[in-house]
């Protein structure tokens, strides 16, 4: 069987291919429009030939990709298989091996091209591949060296024993993902991949440890996005331990690490004379977990283009993120920005965010169910991020109910509300919603303890509108939960109107 014989249903789109690129004939910027032929699309030079079968390949991407979208192009005439097929990086061609495709026809039939291997069942929790789909798999890992990507999620059993087979070296392995369909935490040996993937750009693992040294990470020169999720406790990744394997990664962009629970009481060790290591490139940081390893790490790390910075932790009563807040200060750089509070049914987060998609983007969240433990968190973040919070001129208090439940009513100490509040030196609008107004509204008349007018600062002093927002946008006119909300705020306006402070109010319809 011939390349040209090989998947016959493609071939009944192969005329119809032909004549719609023979049509395209007239070029303009990025589009191309159809116009009266100036010359036979024969006699068009093999570059452009490849130039108009690269805009085809992007006017469906998913199709080229995964449903063998480059097959019908072959099928039109002997010069266009040849072009196609001698520019498989040029066009980004690949052998695509999913659970269904017969692996050793495909690689009898087809030349040497790259391999694409999707092995992902996710959300089966029943399934579990059969002993052929588990043989044509087999097949495709003795050719590591054609692997261009792996996406293998399946259950345990079986994705321990394949993974066992991947022990040849890859270079051209570009893409990596590993996601076990198991609770059990999983280990690669020091052998897999041979240690040698050069090429790898991506490297996704969901639970499961990295040896250590490790051989691949060492080899992988090119590797520009690194998440290890799922790592059971910070005893199996030490902060000392991803220092060392982040050494031979200067051209990361995208770092994540998640962790599934504490673990032991953590409390690394941080010292100025540990080894650091510089990620001059790196753009995105995210983190899930203790703060004390989080306090351990970011020391130990020059990444002075830190744009995007999400980090979600585990529930604490208190917490201390010197080290944090100075690396924040140290990248993250905002001017006049709006921020958001989110109270969600089972965590917090307070995120600030440059409008722009390129500009700066810190989300710092915990994982917390109980309403005053929510507040004491953000309140302990905001204190900490003081210095970041102090350019922010717009800030949404948002709740994902309509109303406060009765059992969490003055639950909050006051205090609570007013050290949330006070790092906001130059907040000039702040949004409400009318299930927070009652609570927020007795912080903002609150003298604290030693309060003394002279030396103790204003609380949002810059403060020049208050947006009250109902989630309920069909009741907005006659809601009392609203009614009750507006009253709770009106002692603060009359008493800043006193003081010769006018704050604009206003009921808003949301936005989010």
């Amino acid at each position: 069987m011939r390349v040209d014989e090989f998947a016959s249903p493609f071939r009944n789109n192969a005329i119809d291919t032909g004549q719609a690129l023979g049509r395209t004939l007239w070029i303009s910027g990025f589009e191309i429009q159809q116009k009266p032929p100036l010359s036979a699309i024969s006699t068009l030079h093999e570059e452009l030939l490849l130039e108009v079968f690269d805009f085809y390949r992007y006017a469906d991407e998913d199709d080229w990709a995964t449903r063998w979208g480059w097959l019908p192009l072959t099928h039109v005439c002997r010069r266009w298989r040849n072009a196609v097929l001698a520019s498989p990086r040029h066009l980004g061609l690949a052998l695509r091996c999913t659970t269904g495709t017969p692996v050793l026809e495909v690689l009898n039939h087809f030349p040497s091209l790259p391999l694409s291997v999707d092995y992902s069942v996710s959300g089966d929790s029943v399934w579990a591949p059969s002993d052929e789909q588990k043989q044509n798999l087999s097949v495709v890992l003795d050719h590591m060296s054609r692997v261009r990507d792996i996406w293998l999620c399946m259950p345990g059993p079986s994705f321990q024993e394949l993974v066992a087979r991947m022990e040849g070296p890859a270079p051209a392995l570009e893409r990596l993902d590993l996601i076990p369909e198991t609770a059990d935490h999983l280990y690669i040996s020091p052998s897999f991949l041979g240690g040698f993937a050069p090429n790898l750009h991506s490297l996704y693992l969901v639970g499961i440890s990295l040896p250590t040294p490790c051989p691949l990470l060492c080899s992988t020169i090119s590797l520009t996005s690194l998440a290890l999720e799922r790592i059971p406790c910070p005893e199996d990744l030490t902060p000392d331990v991803l220092v060392r394997h982040l050494s031979s990664t200067p051209h990361l962009l995208s770092l994540s690490i998640g962790f599934v629970s504490t673990g032991r009481r953590f409390e690394p060790e941080y010292r100025s004379s540990l080894p650091r290591v510089a990620l001059p490139k790196l753009l995105t940081l995210f983190y899930h977990g203790v703060s004390a390893y989080l306090e351990a790490f970011v020391p130990r790390i020059d990444a002075p283009q830190v744009k995007c910075l999400r980090i979600t932790l585990f529930n604490q009563l208190t917490f201390s993120i010197p080290r944090l807040s100075r690396f924040v200060i140290s990248c993250v750089h905002y001017r006049r920005i709006p921020a958001r509070v989110d109270f969600a049914r089972g965590s917090v987060s307070i995120r600030v965010s440059s409008p722009s998609y390129l500009g700066a983007d810190l989300c710092c969240g915990f994982s917390c169910r109980r309403f005053d433990f929510q507040v004491s968190s953000v309140s302990q973040i905001c204190g900490a991020l003081e210095h970041t919070l102090s350019t922010v001129d717009e800030l949404s208090l948002e709740f994902y109910k309509t109303t406060l439940p009765e059992k969490w009513r003055d639950l909050v100490d006051p205090g609570l509300w007013h050290a949330l509040l006070m790092p906001f030196r130059n907040l000039q609008t702040l949004w409400v919603s009318s299930a927070l107004a009652t609570e927020l509204a007795r912080s903002l008349l609150l003298r604290p303890s030693g309060f003394d007018a002279t030396s103790t600062p204003k609380l949002v002093p810059a403060l020049r509108q208050i947006k009250l927002v109902h989630r309920d946008v069909r009741r907005i006119s006659n809601d009392d939960a609203l009614a009750s909300a507006s009253d709770a705020l009106r002692p603060f306006l009359a008493q800043r109107q006193l003081n010769g402070d006018f704050v604009d109010f206003s009921m808003e319809t949301p936005s989010f």
